[in-house]
């Protein structure tokens, strides 16, 4: 037999470890324990553990629900909130999943989804952030505050979708300010995901994976870049017309151009002299062979495709096989760390010069000015969303959602907001403090999973 089958590829997919199973939402295993991803949780983890142990968080009362303050705040220390920051869709049929139904009977649902809305809402340690009835109209106004609610809810589709300029109106302009009138006197400290949202550059960042080799084109006009190695003089990245220079008029005007050899592009885009001939092999392949197999082996068998003829099996054992890509290239595609002319390419010198390699995400740079207002911001580490309680709010708000449904958006419109208010704020500080528990465990050292790891965690004897 030529070909293995499908029931011995199972046999041996089962010998290596793996299981067929459904497809759920859960931890990221892959990266989950990265060297790079724990190295940040552990800092992350410890800085965590530092702010809850300080005495300074602000906590809910568990019989009355009032906001208890520290009772002893140290000279120069302020009382502490955490904001942590999240998005969550609710869609129109996402009704209830479970039902006591008689035998035979099934309940009809729409199979498409249906129309959304995402939210983006902000949850302290104590609960949501919203403005209490205790603060006027007048406050607000004074304040800069428009609305009583942080929550940003938004009708996807079409044109319209959530972006990371949208992101950082809506901190900029609602969450800061209503968190200041909210909690005055007290130390913001900002949580936000990982998120490929949050990690966006601005349109006129400096990026050298947007500019071409050459003058004009497709490519940004960037903000002016800093000359570091040139007493630190403004350069700019448009000539006198407002065309973009290009890579290299920018390098040149750095000094940091060379003619010979001659400086590439890229190295991803080298052209070697393997990479010639594996070109001109596939060319001759493809020449004589277009398909798969010849008219030939279609006549000598119809069923097995394993079967060719005396001369495609000639030609076959003759030709090797060109490879994929050229070795020689591809050890090529990590730029060298020469940040001078003699570098491998002209993107990867230009990259690591400090003003590009400095350049910051859109959120990054909003948040920047937030530290300067004197909040502090922290990034949960990749693949860690279980240490973000405002996970758990979504669950709670999205149970309620499922029970109400609707099926319609209008009543996804009306429902929505219901679902967030239904949240009660003593059952998220209790969200809160089961993922400070696993940072607990974490700073311990302990493996997810692990029956140390749950002994922490989970408190329940029904675990």
């Amino acid at each position: 037999r030529t070909s293995i089958t499908e029931r011995q590829i199972r046999r041996w997919l089962h010998k290596l470890g793996y299981s067929w199973k459904d497809i759920l939402k859960g931890v990221y295993i892959d990266g989950h324990e990265r060297e790079d991803v724990v190295q940040y949780r552990e800092a992350f983890v410890q800085r965590m553990q530092t702010i809850y142990e300080s005495g300074l968080l602000l906590k809910l009362d568990p019989d009355s629900g009032e906001v208890i303050w520290p009772e002893v705040v140290p000279e120069g220390c302020k009382p502490i909130v955490l904001l942590t920051h999240d998005e969550s869709t609710f869609n129109a049929n996402d009704g209830i999943r479970s039902a006591w139904l008689l035998k035979g009977h099934q309940v009809l649902r729409p199979k498409a989804r249906g129309k959304g809305i995402m939210a983006s809402d902000i949850n302290t340690q104590i609960g949501r952030l919203v403005v209490p009835p205790s603060i006027t109209d007048a406050q607000m106004a004074a304040a800069g505050v428009y609305r009583r609610d942080a929550v940003e809810l938004l009708e996807y589709g079409k044109d319209n979708w959530w972006d990371s300029e949208k992101m950082c109106k809506h901190i900029l302009d609602v969450v800061e300010p209503m968190a200041r009138l909210v909690y005055p006197d007290c130390e913001l400290v900002f949580l936000f995901d990982n998120a490929t949202n949050h990690s966006c550059f601005a349109p006129d960042g400096l990026r050298v994976e947007d500019m071409n080799l050459n003058p004009g084109g497709k490519q940004p006009c960037m903000r002016p870049g800093i000359d570091h190695k040139n007493f630190c003089e403004t350069q700019p990245m448009v000539d006198a017309n407002g065309v973009p220079k290009g890579l290299k008029q920018v390098l040149k005007e750095r000094r940091l151009w060379r003619d010979s050899p001659a400086l590439p592009t890229d190295c991803a885009t080298r052209s070697c002299e393997s990479c010639r001939e594996l070109q001109k092999l596939r060319s001759k392949n493809l020449q004589k062979h277009p398909r798969a197999h010849c008219s030939e082996c279609q006549k000598i068998s119809t069923t097995n495709k394993t079967l060719r003829c005396s001369s495609c099996t000639l030609f076959l054992s003759s030709t090797p096989s060109p490879p994929t890509r050229c070795q020689s290239c591809s050890t090529l595609r990590q730029h060298q760390k020469i940040d001078t002319r003699d570098g491998c390419c002209a993107k990867g010198i230009l990259k690591m010069q400090t003003d590009f390699a400095r350049q910051q995400g859109i959120l990054q740079e909003v948040l920047s000015g937030l530290e300067g207002r004197g909040h502090s911001v922290l990034f949960y580490p990749k693949f860690h969303c279980k240490l973000n309680w405002i996970e758990y709010y979504w669950g709670a708000a999205k149970r309620y959602a499922r029970n109400n449904c609707e099926y319609t958006i209008e009543g996804l419109r009306a429902n929505v907001p219901l679902a967030l208010q239904s949240v009660p704020s003593l059952l998220i500080q209790k969200f809160f403090l089961r993922t400070m528990r696993m940072v607990l465990a974490y700073v311990k050292k302990f493996k997810y999973g692990s029956e140390e790891y749950e002994e922490i965690v989970y408190l329940s004897h029904r675990r």
